[in-house]
Protein backbone atom coordinates (compact mmCIF):
# COMPACT_ATOMS: atom_id res chain seq x y z
CA UNK A 1 0.00 0.00 0.00
CA UNK A 2 1.37 3.81 -0.83
CA UNK A 3 0.08 7.02 0.09
CA UNK A 4 0.96 9.77 -2.00
CA UNK A 5 0.92 13.47 -0.35
CA UNK A 6 0.90 16.35 -3.11
CA UNK A 7 -0.59 19.37 -0.74
CA UNK A 8 1.09 21.58 1.88
CA UNK A 9 -0.42 23.52 4.63
CA UNK A 10 -1.56 20.56 6.83
CA UNK A 11 -2.83 22.48 10.17
CA UNK A 12 -4.38 25.83 10.54
CA UNK A 13 -3.49 25.85 13.97
CA UNK A 14 -0.07 25.44 13.74
CA UNK A 15 2.31 28.38 12.69
CA UNK A 16 3.54 28.66 9.85
CA UNK A 17 7.35 28.08 9.66
CA UNK A 18 9.04 29.80 6.65
CA UNK A 19 10.65 32.53 8.76
CA UNK A 20 10.65 30.78 12.19
CA UNK A 21 14.24 29.43 13.71
CA UNK A 22 15.17 27.36 16.84
CA UNK A 23 17.82 26.97 18.88
CA UNK A 24 20.31 24.54 18.21
CA UNK A 25 23.35 23.35 21.11
CA UNK A 26 26.18 22.35 19.12
CA UNK A 27 29.60 20.77 20.46
CA UNK A 28 31.35 24.60 19.97
CA UNK A 29 28.27 26.89 19.61
CA UNK A 30 24.76 27.84 20.20
CA UNK A 31 23.69 28.10 16.08
CA UNK A 32 20.09 29.67 15.31
CA UNK A 33 18.29 27.41 12.55
CA UNK A 34 15.60 28.42 10.50
CA UNK A 35 13.12 26.04 10.51
CA UNK A 36 12.09 25.39 6.89
CA UNK A 37 16.05 24.50 6.10
CA UNK A 38 14.88 21.22 8.03
CA UNK A 39 14.76 18.24 5.36
CA UNK A 40 14.36 15.46 8.25
CA UNK A 41 15.94 14.60 11.45
CA UNK A 42 18.07 11.15 12.81
CA UNK A 43 19.39 9.96 15.88
CA UNK A 44 22.43 8.07 15.15
CA UNK A 45 23.54 6.00 18.56
CA UNK A 46 24.03 8.89 20.68
CA UNK A 47 24.28 11.27 18.63
CA UNK A 48 21.51 13.71 16.94
CA UNK A 49 22.41 14.96 13.15
CA UNK A 50 19.88 17.26 11.69
CA UNK A 51 19.89 17.11 7.87
CA UNK A 52 19.40 20.43 5.70
CA UNK A 53 18.01 20.82 2.28
CA UNK A 54 21.10 22.21 0.76
CA UNK A 55 22.67 18.75 1.59
CA UNK A 56 24.56 20.05 4.57
CA UNK A 57 23.80 18.77 8.23
CA UNK A 58 24.32 19.64 11.63
CA UNK A 59 25.22 17.73 14.44
CA UNK A 60 24.20 18.76 17.70
CA UNK A 61 24.39 17.27 21.69
CA UNK A 62 20.48 17.73 22.07
CA UNK A 63 18.60 14.89 22.63
CA UNK A 64 15.90 13.61 20.17
CA UNK A 65 12.87 14.72 22.60
CA UNK A 66 14.23 17.90 23.49
CA UNK A 67 13.97 19.17 19.26
CA UNK A 68 10.81 17.74 19.10
CA UNK A 69 9.42 19.73 21.83
CA UNK A 70 10.77 22.95 19.66
CA UNK A 71 9.27 21.38 16.44
CA UNK A 72 6.00 20.71 18.53
CA UNK A 73 3.99 23.61 16.85
CA UNK A 74 5.66 23.79 13.19
CA UNK A 75 4.21 20.53 11.58
CA UNK A 76 6.81 17.79 12.46
CA UNK A 77 5.77 14.57 13.27
CA UNK A 78 7.88 11.62 15.04
CA UNK A 79 7.36 8.91 12.81
CA UNK A 80 9.99 6.29 14.36
CA UNK A 81 11.88 6.53 17.77
CA UNK A 82 14.87 7.65 15.64
CA UNK A 83 13.48 10.16 13.22
CA UNK A 84 11.33 13.60 13.23
CA UNK A 85 10.29 15.15 10.00
CA UNK A 86 7.86 18.05 8.10
CA UNK A 87 4.73 16.50 7.83
CA UNK A 88 4.87 18.96 4.74
CA UNK A 89 7.58 17.36 2.78
CA UNK A 90 6.27 14.24 2.46
CA UNK A 91 5.53 12.92 -0.59
CA UNK A 92 4.65 9.27 -0.43
CA UNK A 93 4.45 6.53 2.73
CA UNK A 94 5.10 3.09 1.52
CA UNK A 95 5.08 -0.43 2.80
CA UNK A 96 8.81 -1.92 3.40
CA UNK A 97 7.79 -5.98 3.01
CA UNK A 98 11.16 -7.00 4.38
CA UNK A 99 10.77 -5.29 7.81
CA UNK A 100 6.90 -5.62 8.23
CA UNK A 101 6.94 -1.82 8.24
CA UNK A 102 6.41 1.65 6.63
CA UNK A 103 9.29 3.99 5.08
CA UNK A 104 8.60 7.35 4.38
CA UNK A 105 9.90 9.37 1.42
CA UNK A 106 10.04 12.94 1.43
CA UNK A 107 9.76 15.54 -1.69
CA UNK A 108 13.67 16.61 -1.24
CA UNK A 109 15.66 13.32 -0.43
CA UNK A 110 16.25 9.88 -1.22
CA UNK A 111 16.26 8.55 1.76
CA UNK A 112 13.98 5.87 3.17
CA UNK A 113 12.63 7.09 6.76
CA UNK A 114 11.50 4.70 8.82
CA UNK A 115 7.69 4.71 9.87
CA UNK A 116 6.96 2.40 13.19
CA UNK A 117 4.25 0.14 11.71
CA UNK A 118 1.83 1.22 15.14
CA UNK A 119 2.10 4.69 13.93
CA UNK A 120 0.92 4.30 10.04
CA UNK A 121 -2.68 4.74 10.95
CA UNK A 122 -2.03 8.17 13.01
CA UNK A 123 0.09 9.47 10.08
CA UNK A 124 -2.11 8.82 7.79
CA UNK A 125 -4.95 9.58 9.01
CA UNK A 126 -2.99 13.69 9.91
CA UNK A 127 -1.93 13.53 5.94
CA UNK A 128 -5.55 12.44 4.83
CA UNK A 129 -7.48 14.99 6.99
CA UNK A 130 -5.16 18.05 6.50
CA UNK A 131 -4.75 17.38 3.01
CA UNK A 132 -8.45 16.46 2.57
CA UNK A 133 -7.86 13.44 0.48
CA UNK A 134 -10.64 11.67 -0.80
CA UNK A 135 -9.38 7.99 -0.61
Amino acid sequence: MTISVLSHGLNSNSVFYEDARIGINTKHSFLLLNVSEILYIEKIERHVRIYLKNDDHIDTSENLKAIELKLSKYEFYRPHKSFIVPLGDIREISSDHFMDSYNIHLVESKTHIKLSKHKYKELRNILVTACQINL
